[in-house]
């Protein structure tokens, strides 16, 4: 049951799927950022796992560019409670959350949407109740910004006691770079879930969780996620490691998928050339020249606030000849061919 229940926080990462506001350079969560009903996202797998989360601070610069993001996707959903069934079991509960492997995780989010609680999971085997406050986030939260919870108090499989703490610290601001793109005015938060399940006679099963989330302004998921596992005990042992990149979403509004069109002048050009490029919300943008045999020749990224932009290349040291010119915007991806002139 302790297996099942940290896999809930270690993986099923709804507990946490918040975002964030900046309001004059200041990342915030706001009220506004709260996971709602309908919310659905994805996200992608690294290959190697053997990545570590980095310091935190101000003015940090988490790179991942070296991590191979994998094809291989996980999905999540929110969803309100029913009103019969293992869900009424969960009182308070106005939002659940599907988890990766189909565990379901219960939340009570208050009516003004300014604080999240977290109150157990069920799945078709198991059900873990936790019985007094424990808070994931209030708003405004940001950089410095934690919670503190009272020791957990609830009960796990065959009665027995749950203790421990779930304590949360927004600990990094900067800059991330993942997936072949840099991220900038990021704020990273750090969930830390340190429990024991207490079978009586002795027997106990410790575990620790933590999990640090990378959010970015308007995303209501965080853009990449890094949560490690180590439990001991009577239930077994176990030390596992999950890291996810944002992809896609169906329901959560303005994630990661920007519109984007742009227009190159003059084409052909002797190699100075000027990218007219709108788009319709802010996001960061790659801009990738590549050549007739795929190869990435220049890269040049830049955050921009939505609108039209003037951007200038620089491809005179390349030789003459046709190219691609890709943008991308979060999941979004255009391209023109350009030619290069004597």
């Amino acid at each position: 049951m302790i297996k099942t229940l940290t896999r809930q926080f270690l993986i099923g990462t709804c507990l946490f799927s918040l975002a964030f506001t900046a309001s004059f350079g200041q990342t915030t969560f706001q009220t506004t950022n709260m996971p709602v009903v309908g919310d659905n996202w994805v996200g992608k797998t690294f290959y190697d796992t053997s990545a570590q989360a980095g310091p935190g601070g101000m003015g940090v610069i988490w790179d991942f560019s070296l991590y191979v993001v994998s094809v291989n996707t996980l999905t999540q959903s929110f969803r309100a409670p029913a009103s019969s069934g293992a869900d009424a079991t969960f009182i308070g509960a106005n939002l659940k959350c599907d988890s990766y492997f189909g565990w379901t995780d219960y939340y009570a989010k208050n009516g003004t949407a300014t604080e999240l609680q977290y109150l157990g999971f069920q799945n078709a085997s198991n059900e873990v109740r936790i019985t007094n406050t424990q808070k994931l986030i209030t708003v405004p939260f940001a950089y410095g910004a934690s919670v503190s919870n009272a020791p957990l108090a609830g009960t796990g499989y065959g009665g027995s006691t749950l203790t421990g703490t779930i304590s949360v610290v927004a600990d990094g601001y900067g800059t991330l770079k993942v997936g072949g793109i840099t991220y900038t005015e990021i704020l990273r938060v750090k969930y830390d879930l340190d429990m024991v399940e207490d079978f009586g006679s002795g027997l106990t099963s410790p575990v620790h969780v933590v999990k640090y989330a990378w959010y970015k302004n308007g995303l209501r998921a965080p853009l990449m996620q890094m949560s490690s596992l180590n439990m001991s005990g009577i239930v077994g042992n176990s030390v596992q490691k999950y890291i996810t990149v944002a992809y896609g979403t169906v329901g959560i509004d303005d994630i990661n998928k920007p519109s984007i069109n742009f227009n190159v002048y003059p084409n052909p050009s002797n190699g100075q050339t000027s990218v007219q490029l709108n788009i319709d919300r802010s996001s960061d943008v790659m801009l990738k020249v590549i050549d007739i045999t795929g190869r990435v020749v220049l890269t040049q990224s830049s955050y921009l606030t939505s609108g039209e932009h003037n951007i200038k290349l620089n491809l005179s040291s390349l030789s003459k000849g046709i190219y691609i010119l890709s943008a991308i915007a979060g999941t979004s991806t255009r391209e023109k061919r350009i030619v290069i002139a004597d």
